[in-house]
């Protein structure tokens, strides 16, 4: 009996020492539901905490826009951000930062009630296009398309102004805006796939943030072979290898 409780105050002791030296890592994440839900659930927040369990990293995590996790991490109150375009953002934003060694495919759609606003020579000329706020300068650089047609706001929110005809068009990534509509109970919604492009997670570009890359690219990439994250990935694929047009009833 002695013995056991001898070993449960060493395994205690332990767990304290790790905690103890654990280094803490503000995280600032954007919601792409249901990847990275507004409540942290989801396989990223999954994944973070599955590399606490292996490492001496605790991640303090908060919610927040595209646009302010950029600025929090410019300005060195968060350490890593995310979901990010994998080496596409703009030149300004990687004087401040730069990108994990890890990401997975993301697919960009554009949505709308009338067919016609998805044609090729329609969609980058309309005024009103929804998006989730914070991502508007980087789809305007990217699209050519003048940031003021974009209306920044919550996902499930831009959705039903587009449901309203409040909105002509709604632009995000793929899992998370289907994901969302079906959520909501939106019907009759048409969408066209515009680009396809690797997203993940990025750090300060300064010394502190490049020996966090070189742990974290690390740590990333062994957890994402752990089964229960590859099988995740895979049960996504059916929005992945969705045709390129459609009409989500």
């Amino acid at each position: 009996m002695m013995k056991i409780i001898e070993m449960f105050c060493f395994g205690m002791y332990v767990l304290f020492l790790h905690s103890a030296n654990a280094q803490t890592i503000k995280v600032g994440l954007e919601p792409f539901p249901p990847l990275i839900t507004q409540d942290k659930k989801g396989v990223f927040i999954d994944m973070l905490s599955a590399i606490e369990n292996i490492s001496d990293l605790k991640f303090d995590i908060s919610m927040m826009n595209y646009a302010r996790a950029k600025k929090e991490l410019q300005g060195g109150r968060v350490d890593l951000i995310g979901l990010t375009p994998y080496h596409i953002e703009t030149k300004a934003f990687y004087q401040y930062a730069q990108d994990l060694d890890w990401s997975i495919l993301f697919f960009v759609d554009i949505y709308a009630k009338n067919k016609l606003n998805l044609h090729p020579d329609t969609f980058n000329k309309l005024k009103l296009i929804g998006t989730p706020r914070g991502n508007e300068n980087f789809f305007s650089a990217r699209y050519k398309i003048p940031v003021q047609a974009f209306h920044g706001g919550e996902i499930e929110s831009s959705l039903k102004m587009l449901d309203k005809n409040r909105i002509e068009l709604f632009m995000f990534e793929r899992v998370s805006t289907m994901t969302s509509i079906r959520s909501i109970g939106i019907e009759k919604v048409y969408y066209r796939n515009i680009d396809r492009f690797p997203a993940g997670f990025s750090v300060s570009n300064n010394p502190k943030g490049n020996k966090l890359k070189q742990k974290l690219d690390s740590l990333f990439k062994q957890v994402a072979k752990q089964a229960e994250f590859q099988k995740y990935f895979t049960e996504f694929n059916h929005h992945w290898q969705l045709p390129d047009e459609g009409l989500l009833k």
